[in-house]
């Protein structure tokens, strides 16, 4: 896995992209050894953190880290949907909340994948092509009994 990954990023880079890679356990990277997992991070232009105690192991892969990260990584809770984005290249960072429901709300109905939501929204599309979104909506709304504050 770790050549296909190291391949993807050559290739990458010649063509003057960049990728971002988020680690939950970054013990995963550790297992390829401490060689590789520095070669592939120090590859990347950015990494994505979720928070975790296991600082010690970043930093021995290769992912710098500053007290204020170091303590965001381990004081935010897991289901915060909270993230570091870390910058390799330029040491630059940010802590980023991810929580789409707060953005987006009810429009994540829309993914739904739920066979018995798919019917409805077939339905909906067949009878009405402009606003068949916007129904389906209303009706998940309504039966979920869903309060926006």
């Amino acid at each position: 896995m770790f050549a296909y990954i190291a391949n993807v990023l050559a290739q990458a880079r010649k063509i003057n992209g960049t990728l971002c890679m988020a680690f939950q356990k970054i013990s995963q990277v550790k297992e390829l050894g401490i060689d590789k997992a520095k070669s592939l991070i120090g590859n990347l232009s950015q990494v994505i953190i979720y928070p975790t105690k296991d600082t010690d192991e970043l930093i021995e892969c290769g992912v710098p880290l500053s007290d204020s990260e170091i303590n965001f990584l381990h004081n935010t809770d897991m289901r915060a949907r909270q993230v570091l984005v870390k910058n390799i290249v330029t040491n630059a960072s940010a802590f980023i909340e991810i929580d789409l429901k707060k953005d987006l709300q009810e429009l994540l109905y829309i993914l739904d994948s739920n066979a018995g939501n798919r019917k409805i929204l077939n339905d909906l599309k067949k009878t009405n092509q402009e606003t068949y979104k916007e129904e389906y909506l209303k009706i998940k709304k309504e039966s979920e009994n869903i309060q926006y504050v």
